[in-house]
């Protein structure tokens, strides 16, 4: 889970050419994530995004929005399901162009809740509503 996640944000640094004038700042959010103080590290990403999505640096911007995520997920108790609900809520207010890979990065994250979840998913009876926007609470 942490390997695939860990791989696609190194592929996304790669990928980006114009990240040298913030190098300061992700050994900021490193350090900080390293002392276990993900809440500094939401602080010091916020910067960065607002950065990235003015200069168009598309690829190190969806890397920041998936990491301020995953720390304030961290921070609000670890909660893979409220991940998945603020990616929605970014992917609602991004830019055009990384609509398509934060979709991505969120159709990951609910595959991971689904494999950590899956004996709640298959002890479950099916209703006979249609399921509401609370993925928790599906059926299969």
């Amino acid at each position: 889970m942490k390997r695939i996640l860990f791989a696609l944000i190194c592929s996304l640094a790669i990928m980006n050419t114009q990240g040298a004038s913030r190098d300061a700042d992700w050994k900021a959010v490193t350090e900080a994530a390293e002392k276990g103080l993900p809440r500094t590290a939401v602080e010091r990403l916020q910067p960065i995004i607002d950065q990235c999505l003015a200069e168009k640096a598309w690829a190190e911007a969806v890397k920041a929005i998936a990491l301020r995520l995953t720390y304030e997920g961290q921070v609000e108790g670890n909660k893979p399901e409220e991940k998945i609900t603020r990616m929605a809520d970014e992917i609602s207010k991004a830019p055009p162009e990384i609509v398509p890979i934060l979709t991505a990065v969120q159709a990951h994250w609910y595959w991971q809740y689904f494999q950590q979840n899956r004996w709640r998913f298959m002890r479950r009876t099916a209703t006979a509503e249609a399921p509401g926007n609370d993925f928790t609470t599906w059926d299969l």
